[in-house]
């Protein structure tokens, strides 16, 4: 579960029990108000940026999707001295949904390569968009080799590594080399979550094959088995990647940066459980965006 959300969730469970201690209840509580205060802050100072580059206005087709971005900055670090990464990490995501929302409606690919110059993960991009166009579907492993790099997880890491610490760049840059692997397997979870959350809509209007399309085109399976397949291949890989967190012990910002790369996979399940969270169905992730950010407990 993610952090956040379960704290929320134990807080409400404690206060139940028989044995709570009224005092440190208190406590929990007033903690959690605190943090919420500083997050709204976070939110305040995210939307006034959002507002300023007037994207929703110049671009039509583009989700707003703004609260959305953030939710996922508090999962991958809520704690209250971190702000400057939530604000930064929030504007990081609200551009790649920006740029996904871009490649869906760009024209031909000789305008998609001249856009591409200009953004990070843009080769990964660039490659889903000539598969499309040539009707080209990869196999499940050709697939998700380009997709944990397009659904952004080493650009967001790349970026949570300048803003949790004061570490000179090159140390950073060694650190990123040591979690490559952290890296991969966090962008392999969020990339098969989403996956399972959205293929049906996104197939519906046409959009790249998924990770059940490829691994169904690959293999002759069902849709049923190849959703099951991609579900143990979520669990697989956290296997792999609680692994590779276990030797990080010598460093805190190797730890820091392992512990938003766990949270970002965390908080894609939490995201896509029941469809699209993040896109198309925003209603299902009303209740906990009021529960952990508008109402204080």
């Amino acid at each position: 579960m993610v952090p956040r959300l379960e704290t929320k969730w134990f807080i409400e469970a404690y206060e139940k029990r028989n044995s709570m201690n009224p005092t440190l209840l208190e406590l929990a509580k007033l903690d959690f108000n605190k943090v919420q205060a500083i997050h709204q802050e976070d939110l305040k100072y995210t939307s006034r940026w959002w507002n300023k580059t007037t994207w929703d206005a110049k671009l039509t087709s583009l989700r707003d999707r703004l609260v959305e971005c953030f939710l996922w900055a508090v999962a991958a670090n809520s704690l209250p001295p971190f702000s400057p990464l939530r604000r930064i990490l929030a504007q990081v995501i609200a551009m790649t949904t920006t740029i996904d929302d871009v490649y869906d409606v760009y024209g031909t690919l000789d305008e998609l390569e001249q856009f591409t110059e200009a953004i990070s993960s843009g080769k990964a991009y660039l490659k889903e968009a000539k598969w499309y166009n040539s009707g080209y579907t990869p196999t499940l492993e050709e697939y998700l080799e380009n997709a944990w790099v397009s659904i952004s997880v080493p650009l967001m890491l790349t970026h949570i590594s300048y803003l949790t610490s004061v570490t000179p760049t090159e140390e950073i840059m060694h650190s990123m080399e040591r979690i490559e692997n952290i890296i991969r397997y966090s962008g392999i979870i969020l990339r098969l979550a989403d996956d399972l959350g959205t293929y049906t809509d996104e197939m519906a209007r046409g959009d790249n094959p998924k990770a059940v399309q490829c691994y169904m085109h690959e293999t002759g399976a069902t849709e049923e088995e190849a959703r099951m397949y991609v579900t143990t291949l979520i669990l697989n890989t956290w296997k792999k990647l609680n692994k590779e967190r276990s030797t990080i012990l010598d460093s805190q910002i190797l730890k820091e940066l392992t512990d938003c790369g766990a949270n970002l996979g965390r908080m894609a399940q939490f995201m896509y459980y029941d469809e699209d969270g993040h896109g198309s169905r925003p209603d299902i992730t009303k209740y906990h965006v009021l529960s952990l950010l508008v109402n204080p407990i």
